[in-house]
């Protein structure tokens, strides 16, 4: 029983927890999207799908949003079911207290994303690396470049929000908390809990079309350096998911590149061709696959330390992400 249990805490131990709500998201995103299929219309219309890989096969705006708001759904209702049932906490308590700081946050993480992406962008137009062909409402109208926009928007913001949820709000939350041993202390349990959730984040784009040891080693290093240390360092998901999403969003919709290895946008704001060195560009797993993006990941890491020094005062671990509930304090007070 005590390889299940934790009479100290009152609760199943961290390892079973992480595997029940793992399942239990896989489950409710399977069903929904299921459910979602038809009501969102996944009849193939060649005039409104996205492109998921470079060998023609499609995706429907229907599909592109019925994946995306299950897999919403899912993570919102198995991590309020763990963290209540499992974990004995608020949902609240794994980075989502929306309090001002947390919006300041989301904020700044938004415009970083954006200048991330398309100071990248302006290097390779400057060094003749990529071409502009056209626009989107010259090639498609603007109509549906209108209609990109919000299935674009909605979609990506919904990838911002559950990945950054699992990833790093339980799962990292949840390893810290079962890593928390005398050998390396509070500090030590949350370091090691995000490099194993960079590793992991990484490993689930290993099944992207057009993936790259680059490709993966960039999005573990934007995992490790940006994504999880900007929880790490305020115990606030609010920067994660603002930088989650507008990174996603200006690769797929302002710039047309591939995110991840998938070419989301038939009518972008601009129509691009990369003709660069793959090495630099990324090639068709797009910015996170080049050493461009390798840049620009490292410049976030700086942009994150600066912020939050200047907002918290201090670059520290909030160790408190070790504790168990019972023990958990405001990340914002002295540790």
């Amino acid at each position: 029983m005590k390889l299940f249990w934790n009479d100290a805490e009152q609760r199943m131990r961290g390892p079973w927890r992480l595997l029940i709500h793992g399942l239990l998201f896989m489950l409710i995103t399977s069903v929904l999207s299921i459910v979602l299929s038809a009501p969102l219309g996944l009849v193939e219309d060649p005039d409104a799908q996205f492109r998921i890989d470079d060998n023609g096969a499609f995706m429907s705006a229907g599909m592109l949003l019925a994946g995306t708001l299950s897999a919403l759904v899912g993570a919102l209702v198995s991590t309020w079911f763990a963290a209540i049932y499992l974990d004995r906490r608020a949902l609240l308590d794994l980075g989502l207290r929306l309090n001002s700081a947390w919006w300041t946050d989301f904020g700044f993480g938004m415009a970083l994303g954006i200048i991330l992406v398309g100071g990248g962008f302006a290097v390779k137009l400057a060094m003749g690396w990529v071409e502009i062909v056209g626009t989107g409402v010259a090639e498609a109208g603007i109509e549906a470049v209108i209609s990109e926009f919000i299935v674009l928007a909605v979609a990506f913001l919904a990838i911002g929000i559950y990945e950054e949820l699992v990833v790093r709000g339980y799962q990292m939350t949840n390893l810290a908390e079962a890593l928390n041993i005398p050998s390396w202390g509070r500090r030590g349990a949350v370091v090691v809990a995000l490099l194993l959730t960079s590793v992991l984040f990484s490993v689930l784009h290993a099944f992207n079309p057009g993936h790259t040891i680059l490709g993966l080693g960039n999005i573990a290093l934007i995992s490790l350096l940006v994504l999880g240390l900007g929880y790490a360092l305020t115990g606030r998901l609010g920067f994660s998911i603002g930088l989650h999403t507008t990174w996603n969003f200006a690769l797929g919709f302002v710039f047309g590149i591939p995110v991840s290895g998938v070419s989301v946008a038939r009518a972008p704001i601009l129509l691009t061709n990369e003709i660069g060195p793959e090495l630099w560009t990324g090639g068709a797993f797009g910015h996170e696959g080049g050493l461009l993006g390798t840049l620009a990941i490292l410049g976030g890491l700086v942009a994150l330390l600066v912020w939050v020094r200047l907002r918290e005062g201090r670059i520290v671990i909030v160790t408190d992400l070790a504790d168990p509930p019972t023990k958990k304090r405001d990340p914002a007070a002295p540790q």
